[in-house]
């Protein structure tokens, strides 16, 4: 995932300083854009690894460049292997983990956007919001508990995973290839504003943290 990342993001790149200069239309009051945007998540969490999603997103534009914006998505977050070694007085218990953990965010902004000086065909946002997202767990751990005399206790466990909310900033690049059309390269960042609990194994293991760095591709259409 993340190569194929890298790529997209080269090639964008090459496109965009490559393209001749095109004549656009400046946002009017009243027009609406949908996008499809691909998101890669490098969140800081001892939980999750990393994660990949799909969004989509309607703004309604205002003549000054401002938008507000509704979207929602679908995001796959992969867990790290093992999430924590406890002691106890028996010895220690060990949690591995496995599966992934599906989320649907769904999120208002505002976004402020405004053409380059460098190349009229180049446009830069800002988008501030916030996002809710709804936990869907299909992760399994695996809780290894040592016993006096040198044994191990196995068993398997479902992971519960409570819904979260956080703020997000983001800046985005769009090529305009048309007057109604522009492909769109960005990066952000989300912090955490309410975290829910991951449990598993009859206790609290993790938060479900959402915080860190994540990256943009996507498509929009003005209509």
């Amino acid at each position: 995932m993340v190569v194929v990342m890298k790529n997209l993001i080269f090639s964008f790149t090459l496109t965009v300083l490559l393209s001749p200069v095109v004549t656009t239309q400046a946002m009017e009051e009243g027009d609406k854009t949908l996008s499809g945007i691909v998101s890669y998540y490098l969140p800081d969490s001892s939980f999750y690894k990393a994660a990949a999603g799909l969004d989509l997103k309607y703004a309604w534009w205002r003549e000054d460049g401002k938008a507000y914006a509704f979207s929602v998505g679908y995001t796959q977050w992969g867990l790290k292997g093992q999430s924590e070694i406890r002691s106890n007085a028996g010895g220690a218990t060990g949690i591995g983990l496995g599966g992934d953990v599906n989320m649907i965010p769904i999120g208002l902004s505002a976004i402020w956007r405004n053409q380059t000086d460098y190349n009229r065909n180049l446009d830069v946002s800002l988008e501030l919001g916030a996002k809710y997202a709804i936990a869907d767990s299909g992760a399994q751990a695996t809780v290894v508990t040592s016993v006096p005399g040198g044994g191990a206790a196995v068993s398997q466990s479902g992971i519960d995973v409570e819904d979260s909310a956080y703020l997000f900033v983001a800046i985005d690049l769009a090529m305009l290839f048309s007057d109604y059309s522009d492909f769109v390269l960005g990066v952000g960042y989300n912090y955490d504003i309410l975290s829910g609990d991951v449990r598993a194994a009859g206790g609290k293991i993790e938060e479900n943290a959402l915080t860190g760095f994540f990256f943009n591709l996507g498509y929009s259409h003005r209509f």
